[in-house]
């Protein structure tokens, strides 16, 4: 009897294992390939203030900002406030929304960078929607905030002033406490134009309140500063305040007459 063979039958059907089943496919992903170029021209849109332009390339730099969130906060803060801007701006359907949260984004940003000066920008911007809108009390929290983050006595005039011109139509009030609470530094430390422009402010927020007297001392203090720093649309403008007041006051025979207000109303350009 012949031995049995050992080699394996090359015949035999192996086991097959079983296929796994292929994973889902994901769907392509859109890829926004942003350059430098595109940056390049990003900032010589913001230059001139081209803000179709700038919302043309949104996609691209939103890609960008989205990349230095965490190595250049304050880069990628200034690109979505720039882009805000361009909404708000447009005035687009959807732009009011938009420019929001495109503040809201630059003012985080902003913060995470220590960049006070787009922190106020954003701060500004975003409370002009919120007065409009009448959210006053969200735009007063946003201003304490920025005063908390920044330092009160450390925030630039121009953002009081700025954020008093929001306030002075619907909340003169408040407009007007916000001032007041700077008067010594007003008189103390800033520049006679920013003092200029204070003073006219309040003056003006007094005439609202019909409180004429007072509102008499500040265009005075307009007036003299424009005097000094030889400011004719300035010095105009008091002497028109002025006018006015003693006017409501029925004071048409007061030393400050309408003969002065009337020479420099044509001498110089008094805006509505």
């Amino acid at each position: 009897m012949g031995k049995k063979s050992r080699r394996p039958n090359r015949n035999k059907p192996k086991d097959i294992p079983a296929v796994a089943s292929p994973a889902p496919v994901a769907a392509p992903r859109q890829v926004i390939t942003a350059t430098a170029d595109d940056a390049a021209t990003f900032n010589q849109l913001c230059v001139s203030q081209d803000w179709a332009g700038i919302l043309e390339l949104e996609s691209k730099m939103s890609a960008i900002a989205k990349a230095f969130e965490n190595d250049d906060p304050k880069y990628a803060g200034r690109i979505i406030f720039m882009l805000g801007r361009a909404h708000k701006e447009l005035g687009r359907e959807g732009g009011i929304q938009e420019a929001t949260l495109h503040f809201g984004k630059a003012i985080e940003l902003a913060k995470k960078a220590g960049d006070n000066d787009l922190l106020t920008k954003g701060v500004i911007f975003l409370s002009d929607f919120y007065v409009k809108t009448g959210r006053v009390e969200e735009a007063m929290d946003l201003y304490k905030s920025l005063c908390d983050e920044i330092g009160k006595e450390s925030l630039d005039p121009e953002a009081i002033l700025r954020f008093a011109r929001l306030l002075e139509n619907s909340e003169t009030s408040r407009a007007l406490a916000i001032l007041e609470e700077y008067l010594e530094a007003i008189d103390r430390s800033w520049g006679k134009q920013e003092q200029c422009r204070a003073y006219a402010i309040i003056a003006s927020l007094y005439r609202k309140k019909n409180d004429f007297a007072k509102s008499n001392v500040y265009y005075e203090r307009q007036l003299s500063i424009a005097k000094e720093t030889k400011d004719v649309e300035s010095e105009a403008l008091a002497l028109n305040g002025l006018g006015r007041n003693y006017g409501y006051m029925s004071e048409y025979g007061n030393e400050t007459n309408f003969s002065h207000i009337l020479h420099h109303i044509v001498t110089a350009s008094i805006p509505n």
